[in-house]
């Protein structure tokens, strides 16, 4: 059994793979929702997704099997991995939450952002590697559409669809990440500390 579970929500942009990169360099080992509906989408032999497509289908299996449904289908791949420090990324439903903390050594990790400041980054890392930008974000490089999807997946108006403003509220930790790349190192840097602290109580 896994000794330390981190999951971690945040809206489009605001630097979730960033925080999980430091995680990895922590020794976390990531399963992501949202690679098991890319996984879904090939699947159905389609290879060149947009985000308002994972959306999609990410909310139609929600319907059909229970809107823990991704969260189930990450953790059991978690698990049978055998790895004891463990990321399980792009949670967007309070339900995937509920899930989630029933299993032991769970925690969820918010990372937040402006977004305005979100858009920007955006733009700016597909202006700096216009070749490598996920085939998923490429219809959220202008701010309607990326303010379109992002209060779509925000709010959450289906009770199967993406609910990341709800999901936000129940995290364990909050960090900021309006700052730099180096200051978000340093709040997850104190996450880290703090699960630790607490783990080792538990266990006193």
């Amino acid at each position: 059994m896994a000794k330390i579970v981190i999951g971690v929500v945040g809206q489009i942009g605001a630097g979730k793979d960033t925080a999980i990169v430091f995680l990895k360099e922590n020794g976390f080992v990531d399963f992501s929702l949202s690679d098991q509906i890319r996984l879904e989408l090939k699947k159905r032999g389609d290879s060149n997704f947009t985000r308002g497509e994972i959306q999609r289908v990410g909310n139609e299996m929600r319907a059909k099997f229970g809107r823990d449904y991704w969260a189930r289908q990450a953790w059991e791949k978690a698990m049978a991995s055998g790895q004891d420090k463990l990321v399980i990324s792009s949670i967007r439903h309070p339900a995937e939450v509920e899930f989630l903390k029933k299993q032991p050594h769970f925690y969820l990790l918010a990372v937040i952002a402006d977004q305005r400041t979100r858009f920007e980054r955006k733009r700016a890392a597909a202006a700096r590697n216009p070749n490598s930008t996920r085939s998923d974000d490429q219809d959220i490089l202008t701010w309607e559409k990326f303010k379109q999807l992002d209060d779509y997946e925000t709010k959450g108006a289906a009770k199967h669809g993406q609910q990341v403003e709800k999901t936000l509220a129940l995290a364990d930790f909050t960090v900021d990440n309006n700052g730099t790349v180096e200051e978000l190192r340093d709040k997850i840097g104190g996450v880290l500390a703090q699960i630790k602290g607490g783990e080792s109580a538990k266990n006193r």
